[in-house]
Parts: C-alpha cells; structure tokens; sequence
C-alpha cells in the first residue's frame, strides 16, 4: 500500500522476482522426409510447438481438448526453450510435437522410456528414441464454388475437414474428429482455390468436410464429402459447386 503525495507521484515497488527452469532442446521436424517449407508469398506457413502437459493429465471425454501447461515454438533448425515457472515439487512431463501447415495440424506424442521430470533446475531435453521427428501427411488442393444471391462483392471461406466416421449435423461437428481448419482468404469471386495439410489416411478414405461462405454480410454454410483413393490427384480435389438461395 502506498500514498499519493500529489498529481506526480514516483513509486519505488522494489524488486519482483520469479524462481524460474529453463528447458530447452533440438529435434528438427520433417513432413514425409522434406523439411517444412515457408513461403509467405503463396501463402504457405507452417508453425512447429513442443507442448508440454503436466502429468497425471485430467480425465475427460467428448472431444475435450487438454491445453498443455506450456508451449514453445521449435526453429527450422529443431531449436526450442522456455522459461517456466518453477514447481513446488519434482513433476513429471509428457511431450506432444505439433505442426500446422496450411491450415492442418499434424500432432504427435513423443513417447519415452524413462519419466522426463522437471524440479528446481535447468533441463536439456533429450529424446533417445528421436533424433528429429518425421511425420506422414497428404498435401491436398483444389478448388470449391459457392453460388449465392446478392451482389457483395468480397467472399470468404472457411473449411474443415473431418474424418469419414465423424458426424455431422446441420451447424454442430465432432471436434475430436477435426482434421483440418483452413482459412482461404477474400475474392471477388464464388469459386476459391484452397490447400491444406492433413494427417496421413488409409486409402480409399470418406473425407468429409464442411465450409462457410460471407458474401455481401450474409453467411452461408454447407457440407459434404468426397472420397479419396490412392488414384487420386490430391493436389486437384473438386470439392463442388454449392447453391444458396
């Protein structure tokens, strides 16, 4: 508590001070053996995080999505470390790689032999089993209309891809079966090119996928599904043509 001395008053709160572990590490990431590529001038961008969750993690059902007690964002050359507040006793971690390209996320735990721990020093994390992780993915593209009244002339998509066994009814979607939630940007036009990045499928597979569509400050919905087999030209996916009355 202090006491105002006037309309200026200079306040000396002393020193505030965080006991804090630093946890660092490397593990470089590829998808299908390339490393992950930036190129802002197309639009593509990928993100790579080390989550960290704190164990034992609550038990839930339904789809509920745990966030991890920390993230950090890994470098293209598998660099990372953070700052975290340091615990009041020895806890034990579990490490969950995630990358979002285009839009998809691709996730996967790192699975290890002995507890990884945190007490009340700096930790180096090693992973024996992974000297770098390599994930399987398909790169889709293509293209999808949307024909709607009105004469706005600035459209936008939003699309999400699921998996075949997800349910989907009218406006509500299984979010544990979320794949991929990518955003295509604005046109003049109803007819969007899109791509994206999802977890490898076994083929052939139901992909079914949902969108919505804002033109002339209206939303528009819709949904269906489209499957893929290992014939198919996944950079050059119709996904229709939807009319909205």
């Amino acid at each position: 508590e202090f006491e105002l001395q006037g309309k200026n008053t200079a306040i000396d709160i002393g020193v505030i001070n965080f006991d804090v572990v630093r946890l660092f590490g490397n593990l470089p990431i590829t998808i299908n053996g390339e490393p992950p590529g930036d190129d802002t001038s197309t639009g593509d961008y990928t993100v790579r995080k080390m989550n960290i969750y704190i164990l034992p993690k609550p038990s839930v059902s339904g789809g509920v999505i745990i966030v991890p007690s920390w993230s950090a964002y890994i470098a293209p050359d598998g660099k990372w470390a953070l700052n975290i507040e340091q615990p009041d006793s020895e806890k034990s971690l579990e490490f969950h790689v995630e990358v979002r390209q285009n839009g998809g996320y691709l996730r996967k735990m790192l699975i290890t032999e002995n507890p990884i721990t945190v007490f009340d020093t700096d930790k180096e994390i090693v992973f024996d089993d992974y000297p770098g992780v390599d994930l399987d993915a398909f790169h889709l593209s293509g293209t999808i209309e949307a024909v709607a009244p009105g004469t706005g002339d600035s459209r936008y998509f939003d699309i999400r891809f699921f998996r075949k066994d997800a349910e989907l009814n009218g406006d509500s979607y299984d979010w544990s079966f979320l794949l991929s939630d990518t955003d295509t940007g604005w046109s003049a036009s109803g007819r969007k090119e899109w791509k994206t990045t999802i977890p490898a499928l076994e083929l052939p597979h139901e992909l079914k996928y949902s969108f919505s569509f804002y033109k002339g400050g209206n939303m528009y919905r819709g949904h269906s599904g489209i499957t893929i087999t290992s014939d198919t030209d996944l950079s050059s996916i119709d996904l229709g043509v939807f009319t909205f009355q």
